[in-house]
């Protein structure tokens, strides 16, 4: 009786060839899963900080009793610039990927926050008249610009806007009317 013990140089190779060929497989998977989820991270903060901009520019603009757009086209900056009254104001910059809102009270600065959009191809904000009302309005041109100008992602444009002066209660005779009847 000849038995034999062990494995063949053909079986070990064998295996040995399955598992580095499994191994590829998952590390191709880790590295797949790693991307997506860094991608998605960046992703929820970026629509963390839109939800943020988007709630502090309604407020900020319904506060205001007057708002004035300055753009520079050479600079690529757009320039909103919020008088909320008693000599204090909002001012939001959008340049370079990003949008800065600083507060001043009495002609010094009071507070600043920035919000950085690493997709953001261009942001503009508009002053607009309807329905007898002023509207300030931010649009936001977000995309993913690729080597290949054809392949470049580009996502529909969003939209903040708010009326100026909608919380001045003073200014608006039917808000008056309701926070007397309120009293």
């Amino acid at each position: 009786m000849n038995r034999r013990r062990g494995f063949t140089l053909i079986e070990m190779l064998a295996v040995i060839t399955v598992m580095t060929a499994l191994m590829g497989l998952a590390v191709t998977l880790l590295i797949l899963l790693m991307t997506a989820d860094r991608t998605s991270r960046r992703q929820l903060i970026e629509n963390e900080q839109i939800e943020q901009l988007a709630a502090s520019l309604r407020r900020d603009v319904r506060a205001a009793v007057t708002a004035e757009v300055t753009d520079t086209p050479q600079a690529l900056q757009s320039r909103l610039v919020l008088n909320t009254g008693a000599g204090q104001s909002v001012e939001y910059v959008i340049s370079a990927g990003r949008i800065t809102r600083t507060q001043s009270a009495g002609g010094k600065s009071a507070g600043r926050e920035a919000y950085r959009f690493a997709d953001l191809v261009e942001g503009r904000f508009r002053i607009e008249t309807g329905q007898g009302r002023q509207f300030a309005a931010l649009q936001l041109t977000r995309g993913k610009p690729e080597a290949v100008p054809q392949q470049a992602v580009v996502w529909p444009p969003l939209r903040i806007e708010a009326a100026v002066a909608a919380d001045h209660r003073l200014g608006d005779p039917e808000r008056q009317e309701a926070t007397n009847e309120k009293e």
